[in-house]
């Protein structure tokens, strides 16, 4: 018999923002509404119109850029946590106040999940990352400069991580956990390799 591990939704579902710990949530606009405005309203967030998906040539002057994609991305996670969301409050694993809750953290993590990504998605990483190696490799003053163990950071570019550290660290209010959003967004973002723990769980 196969052992299932049951999901301890009230910690998934806490109300803790990372670096802030004197948070209080609001009665009109919960947290997870919060963060998805804040990513909404952010710099990182608005340069995604200036970078193409991997997309056939089109017959007319459309350009599917990730901004666009990203919004479908968050409507489409939306709405299918809603239908898994009142699946668990039917079977008794969340209250019925969670499954909002929990729509929204998806629909949060689905519009930050390619804030970090370059033009043309894994081939304009593997593109990045061979013109450093060859930049390296040429051995100028300035390459020299960089520790070797910091080029693999250019060389082996990886834009979920990149993702990670422009919403953690790098934008809006880098003092406090940059965009400062809630803690369960962080785990939802896919494929991040990063080695640097956060905060405690709730």
């Amino acid at each position: 018999m196969t052992n299932q591990i049951r999901m301890q939704w009230s910690r998934l579902l806490c109300a803790e923002r990372l670096g802030d710990d004197r948070y209080m949530p609001q009665r009109n606009r919960s947290i997870f509404v919060q963060d998805y405005d804040r990513i909404v309203f952010s710099q990182p967030f608005r340069r995604l119109a200036n970078k193409t998906q991997v997309q056939p040539l089109y017959e007319n002057d459309h350009v599917h850029h990730r901004l666009i994609h990203s919004i479908e991305v968050a409507s489409v996670g939306r709405s299918l946590a809603m239908r898994v969301g009142e699946w668990l409050c039917t079977n008794g694993h969340i209250a019925e106040a969670d499954v909002a809750d929990l729509a929204n953290i998806v629909q949060a993590a689905c519009v930050a999940h390619d804030i970090g990504n370059p033009p043309f998605g894994h081939s304009g990483e593997q593109a990045m990352g061979a013109w450093f190696a060859d930049y390296f490799a040429k051995g100028s003053p300035l390459a020299r400069a960089v520790p070797e163990a910091d080029q693999r950071q250019f060389i082996d570019f990886e834009g979920n991580a990149q993702g990670f550290r422009i919403l953690t660290r790098l934008e809006m209010y880098p003092a406090r956990a940059a965009c400062g959003c809630q803690r369960q967004h962080w785990g939802h973002l896919r494929n991040i390799r990063s080695r640097r723990r956060i905060g405690r769980p709730c």
